[in-house]
């Protein structure tokens, strides 16, 4: 991101702006690519008014009027164990399109992210 220093809002500042400019290019999906949910989980989660703070980071970021209006910001029922029943959730899966086999990291190295609809772009860090 160009910074060692970055929060939560730049980082979605970041992820938000690379929407907009695919919505650009196919602005049929204007209304079906902005986040509605944000969900929230893990210790930090359970921060009093964390959910606010990060609904107020996020809300200018978004369109004005009802795309960004539908925003909400929720916490998970088991903040502290969410990610891990989220992970076990999918080690149970049995789609292999989205690890990273053996033999793509024979191909690839250690630093290969697999794309899938589920995960982050890889980008390459301007540092």
């Amino acid at each position: 991101m160009g910074s060692s220093e970055a929060g939560f809002g730049e980082c979605a500042e970041f992820v938000l702006r690379d929407v907009y400019r695919e919505q650009l290019k196919h602005p049929d999906t204007v209304t079906t690519h902005w986040p509605g949910l944000v969900f929230l989980t893990g210790s930090l989660a359970q921060l009093p008014g964390f959910p606010e703070r990060i609904y107020t980071e996020l809300r200018p970021l978004l369109p004005y009027g009802p795309i960004g209006d539908r925003l909400k910001v929720i916490v998970s029922d088991t903040p502290r164990l969410g990610a891990w029943y989220g992970a076990r959730r999918l080690a149970l899966d049995n789609r292999v399109d989205i690890y990273v086999t053996r033999q793509l990291y024979d191909e690839c190295g250690s630093d290969y992210l697999v794309e899938h609809p589920i995960g982050n772009r890889s980008w390459r860090s301007p540092l």
